[in-house]
């Protein structure tokens, strides 16, 4: 590697290695904990394009943490128009990681198992948002159906059709009742 001098003069250079670190697999790690991580990172990206409006949490800086994959609050002229959960997952079998990994997340946060972590993250956004109201924007997103989910997956092949995306989620409406 070799340096460039482009560093404006007190830039932390730790974060460079941070950086390496994150973007590096070691000897005998697997690939795809840092695909994932980079995979998560691209949907935020894509989330910050579609609507720069809304409250995005910040993509995991720890490979293959386990927690929210993504949280999106959307705004509309009345407030909260939903608090998006969303699950992004970079894979060789799509259909797979979908029905037994995504499909089984969304059920633990509409059976409110996951409320918890669902509250921190809200709360976390909504702290520096300086939402006026921070308990009874929560207490709207758990109790009047301002919930929606996002599910991002790589796809090639048979799934890169909208035939082959009906596919590839089915089974949502099951997990998912609202």
């Amino acid at each position: 590697m070799r340096a460039t001098g482009d560093l404006p003069a007190r830039y932390p250079k730790g974060g460079f290695e941070g950086a390496r670190k994150l973007l590096t697999v070691g000897t005998g790690d697997k690939t795809y904990h840092r695909d994932g991580w980079f995979f998560q990172v691209i949907a935020w990206i894509a989330a910050h394009r579609f609507d720069d409006e809304a409250l995005i949490r910040a993509p995991q800086m720890i490979k293959a943490d386990k927690g929210l994959d993504g949280l999106i609050i959307e705004f509309d002229s009345d407030g909260i128009a939903h608090v998006v959960i969303c699950e992004e997952k970079a894979t060789k079998n799509p259909r797979n990681q979908v029905k037994s990994k995504v499909w089984p997340e969304f059920e633990q946060f509409e059976t409110g198992g996951r409320d918890n972590e669902l509250i921190a993250s809200v709360t976390s956004l909504l702290e520096v948002s300086r939402d006026p109201d921070p308990d009874g924007t929560v207490a709207d997103i758990l109790w009047n159906e301002k919930r929606a989910y996002r599910v991002a997956v790589t796809v090639g092949g048979k799934y890169a059709s909208a035939k082959g995306r009906k596919g590839l989620f089915k089974g949502y409406e099951k997990s998912v009742l609202g």
